[in-house]
């Protein structure tokens, strides 16, 4: 199990049965295959449903380091997870125990247990369970999961890392940026000012069509006074 600086070369479940209500305890054995600057984390986390995370309990965390190059050994111990807190359907069964180790706050190896948890042999299964009847089995094969993460001074292969989010434009040093809209927007002006001129040209002939229809108006009214005057002197 390798990942960046650590090696967990070894992990040993110990005192496994036990009950219930006795603390977990993990052997655990790595190498530091180059000098990291910070504490490790080792969390412990007990999985209370399989519906509902907000069940899960976090039993033990762990700090110790920093660390230079070297195998390093120790005992890892917690509590039992608050049976309280735990669904009465769900304290009986199958569940899960989940080991984990972090650097500055970023997981990189996760060590799954499945845990069998059952009433003691011969004993009836009252409707208020007594924790210190019941058997903690911790299967011995367990599932791990190693995440890349930064170590000190150094950085995650691209191809690992979660895909950029591209730059717009105008944040993009030493480029001169052409507006595209430009072009169309000198068109549109174009456009807008011969509408512009068309529309006042349209009014212009508007007006000369209302003043010469005025002036025909009074043309006519002065030729009708005047046939209706040489009427008027013939009689």
């Amino acid at each position: 199990m390798k990942r960046g600086s650590v090696i967990i070369n070894d992990v040993k479940v110990l005192e496994n049965p036990a009950k219930f209500t006795s603390p977990f305890r993990f052997e655990i054995t790595f190498e530091c295959v180059s000098q990291i600057k910070e504490d490790l984390e080792w969390r412990l986390t007990y999985v209370g449903s399989a519906q509902d995370t907000d069940n899960d309990q976090i039993l033990e965390s762990l700090f110790i380091g920093p660390f230079s190059l070297g195998s390093y050994k120790f005992v890892f111990e917690s509590n039992p997870p608050n049976m309280e807190l735990i669904p009465r359907q769900d304290i009986l069964g199958v569940t899960v125990l989940i080991l984990s180790c972090l650097y500055k706050n970023k997981e990189f190896i996760r060590i799954g247990y499945y845990v069998h948890n059952e009433y003691s042999e011969g004993t009836e299964i009252p409707k208020d369970l007594d924790g210190n009847k019941i058997i903690r089995n911790i299967l011995t094969e367990p599932r791990c999961t190693t995440i890349p993460i930064a170590w000190d001074d150094e950085i995650v292969p691209e191809q690992m890392m979660p895909p950029e989010v591209a730059l717009a434009p105008e944040v993009v040093e030493g480029v001169e940026l052409v507006d595209d809209d430009d072009e169309n927007d000198e068109d549109y002006d174009e456009e807008e000012e011969e509408d512009m001129i068309s529309e006042e040209m349209s009014e212009i002939d508007l007006e000369e069509e209302i003043e010469l229809g005025e002036e025909s108006a009074d043309e006519m009214e002065r030729k009708s006074d005047e046939e209706e005057n040489t009427h008027k002197n013939e009689i």
